[in-house]
């Protein structure tokens, strides 16, 4: 081949070898990543791009409760076409049905733009109309609907975010802003960090997969909903979901205290963020509306269920009978469901769930449950089921990639936790006995009390379980108070003993 390089080429090629570098734009203005987190100002419009991100009250019934969302751009990417005013937040910020979807909900809450610290007098309040899909299942991300179109909001200055298409790889650059409380000053905070990983999760009753993981700091209670954004290009790449900021090591797996699963076993991340992922939601906007049944959406599961039981046994211990036999905990898990039929399967992976292999043969729908033993080793096991119309019905991808998964832990072979209260003498020489309560490990209490001569703390007999604070009178004093804790497994601790006025 006879290539020629002309002055004018090599002109140009010598320009551009000796052009500056240009490097991407860093929203986190400098910022080190892990710093502490930052309260934002905006009245000189430093700030503008993050006017969009707002203090949300879902419920106007509820206005201390509240999370963080974002103005989202669902603007027709072809067209241009652009239609309501849609926010993303967390799907439990709208509802802690961990089973089903939310959809079209009526809401008579509102949103407050331009939330900062020094915007008090300007801030932009919308109300919202609709949840119009809220998912807890697997995810943890809702869409809801302002009473207002995109196009209004934009033309009063509220700018909104773009949704990024890719994933984070490890050690890119993340900024979170977000509404926390627990500060003294109000309006929104940034935090800097960096992606670390990609992670399975646990908060019962929650069982999440693919979520992102940061260290990010000043992750508090409001945070939620919060955009997980990449630094250099102010996309959002997640929703902030859950945190261990603020949870203890020995809630781990529970409500707020999420827990990794690796290899079948719980796994306790400190100062932790995670976030439920976004790329997908692309596929589901369409001439500016949003579309969960279109094509490469696939955020509707395939079935409803409804569980008959009020909980599932998140906790189990292997227990022995009178005769050393071990007694194998079972799931008993109770439930109906929308279609016929059902297929199910247990495993220690939760991505194991979306493969249609080694599910049961069919099963009928009608007082469905399911009593078989867990397992006998400690650590993590996980229960699939999907509903099908027939014994034929082939397996879909909307069908495998939202089954119904719950979880639960054995426990490791050992004794339960003891008892931790405070006793309190009160002025007229009662006293008052308050309960510590942690999940899994102290979930009730037993007690009783009498003389010290005639009360035997070992001696079963006339203890009484209770959740509330226990009262013991001046007049009843001195007394031997006998107590015993017992964990999510219905489990008892060995007594403890305290002589109180003696």
């Amino acid at each position: 081949m006879n290539i020629q390089i002309t002055g004018i080429t090599i002109a140009a090629l010598l320009a551009f070898a000796l052009a500056p570098v240009v490097h991407s734009k860093d929203y986190g203005n400098g910022r080190e990543n892990l710093a502490p987190s930052l309260l934002l100002e905006n009245s000189n419009g430093q700030n503008d791009h993050w006017k969009g991100i707002g203090r949300l009250i879902i419920n106007a019934s509820h206005p201390d409760s509240h999370c963080t969302a974002s103005l989202i751009d669902t603007r027709d990417r072809d067209t241009g076409t652009s239609g309501p005013a849609y926010v993303l937040t967390s799907a439990h910020c709208v509802s802690f049905d961990s089973l089903n979807v939310v959809a079209h909900q009526a809401s008579d809450g509102h949103i407050d733009f331009n939330y900062f610290h020094d915007t008090a007098n300007d801030q932009r309040r919308y109300a919202l109309k609709q949840v119009v899909w809220s998912r807890l299942r697997g995810l943890d991300m809702a869409i809801v609907e302002l009473d207002a179109s995109l196009q209004t909001l934009m033309d009063n200055g509220i700018q909104p975010l773009q949704l990024k298409t890719s994933t984070p790889v490890i050690a890119d650059e993340l900024l979170i802003v977000g509404a926390p409380t627990q500060y003294p000053e109000t309006g929104l905070r940034l935090s800097t960090c960096r992606h670390v990983s990609i992670e399975t999760l646990i908060e019962q009753p929650a069982i999440h997969r693919g979520f992102y993981k940061d260290n990010c700091q000043g992750i508090r209670p409001g945070s939620s909903g919060s955009p997980l954004l990449d630094r250099h290009s102010n996309e959002v790449l997640g929703i902030v979901s859950t945190s261990t900021a603020t949870s203890l090591p020995e809630n781990r797996c529970m409500e707020d205290a999420p827990c990794e699963l690796k290899n079948g076993r719980p796994h306790w991340s400190a100062s932790t963020n995670y976030a439920s992922p976004t790329a997908h939601l692309q596929h589901c906007f369409a001439q500016g509306l949003f579309r969960a049944s279109a094509a490469g959406c696939d955020l509707m599961p395939s079935v409803t269920f409804s569980q008959k039981r009020p909980t599932v046994d998140y906790y189990q211990r292997v227990k022995f009978d009178a005769d050393g036999s071990a007694m194998l905990p079972t799931w008993q898990f109770a439930f109906s469901l929308d279609q016929p039929l059902f297929r199910y399967k247990a495993v220690r992976d939760p991505q194991l769930c979306e493969s249609p292999n080694h599910y049961s043969d069919v099963m009928s729908a009608e007082d469905a449950q399911i009593n078989d033993p867990v397992g006998t080793e400690p650590g993590i096991y996980l229960l699939c089921i999907v509903g099908v119309d027939s014994a034929e019905q082939s397996p879909t991808g909307a069908m495998m990639k939202s089954p119904l998964v719950i979880a639960t832990e054995i426990a490791e072979p050992g004794p339960t936790r003891a008892p931790q209260f405070d006793i309190t003498r009160q002025n007229n020489g009662d006293h008052s006995i308050q309960w510590h309560f942690s999940n899994p490990t102290l979930s009730a209490y037993e007690y009783k009390a009498g003389a010290e001569s005639e009360t035997d703390c070992d001696e079963p007999e006339g203890y009484a379980i209770t959740f509330d604070d226990v009262q013991i009178g001046a007049s009843e004093l001195p007394v031997k108070l006998c107590t015993k804790a017992f964990d999510m497994s219905g489990q008892r601790s060995a007594p403890r003993i305290d002589l109180l006025g003696a």
